[in-house]
């Protein structure tokens, strides 16, 4: 169908199958590099926000 998804991780969940112990947010500025280098390489038509 010529589309590839593109994960941007948010932060991260430390848990197993019945509980979340901690979840920790990604830096900002990471998130922002990794957003921009992400937009520069490809054309995004869409976006999906959430679980």
């Amino acid at each position: 169908m010529g589309c590839h998804g593109a994960t941007m991780l948010t932060g991260y969940a430390i848990r197993d199958s019945a509980t979340c112990d901690e979840v920790t947010g990604l830096d900002p500025d990471t998130f922002a590099t990794q957003a921009r280098m992400l937009l520069e390489d490809m054309p995004v038509v869409a976006f999906k926000i959430g679980v």
